[in-house]
């Protein structure tokens, strides 16, 4: 069992009842949380954010090897902050916790190609973000299409040299996003 907590604050729920725990970055609340992100290094205060949630988790009696961390794309932040965010996922990898990256159909990708304005349009931008996240360390990726993702996967894996041999697709059952599906690649051997 793994709670998903968008609030990055139920780490206590998650030590009483001995279960796995996401602490997701947001900046804001849903309601304003786009409408004006700021951050002077993304990555840095991201980063150093959810380092010091796990450490809370891990002080409240979480197991740190069932803290997860989610940086929050689309989550108080622009489309250059969730870029950037992508760009350095490995400074969240090197923290040593197991990463959720959740970026796919966001709307983001709509914002990179616009012709992509239905949801169900994103997949291409899904796989991508999906690799680029895989290519730096990324344990499991949310994704909203499992079964597109999955046949096109390991293809697209081996052709842009990305290690897909540990593929796997689970369920994600969180508080905030409930019933979603999730796929990923196994943490890598230390």
């Amino acid at each position: 069992t793994l709670i998903n907590d968008v609030s990055a604050s139920l780490h206590e729920v998650a030590a009483d009842h001995q279960v796995g725990w996401v602490a997701m970055h947001m900046q804001g609340e849903p309601r304003t949380m786009q409408d004006n992100p700021v951050y002077e290094d993304v990555v840095a205060e991201v980063s150093g954010w959810l380092a010091e949630r796990a450490l809370a988790a891990e002080a409240a009696g979480v197991v740190r090897d069932r803290i997860w961390l989610d940086p929050g794309i689309g989550f108080g932040k622009t489309l250059q902050h969730n870029l950037a965010l992508t760009a350095d996922l490995r400074v969240l990898v090197e923290r040593g916790y197991p990463v959720l990256y959740g970026a796919s159909r966001k709307r983001m990708i709509q914002t990179l190609d616009p012709t992509a304005v239905d949801p169900m349009d994103r997949l291409g931008g899904s796989l991508a973000l999906a690799l680029e996240a895989a290519r730096q360390g990324f344990w499991q990726a949310d994704a909203r299409t499992v079964v597109e993702l999955k046949e096109r996967w390991r293809d697209l894996a081996e052709r842009f040299d990305v290690r897909s041999d540990n593929a796997r697709f689970t369920e994600f059952v969180g508080a905030a996003r409930p019933a979603q599906a999730g796929f990923g690649l196994e943490a890598p051997a230390a």
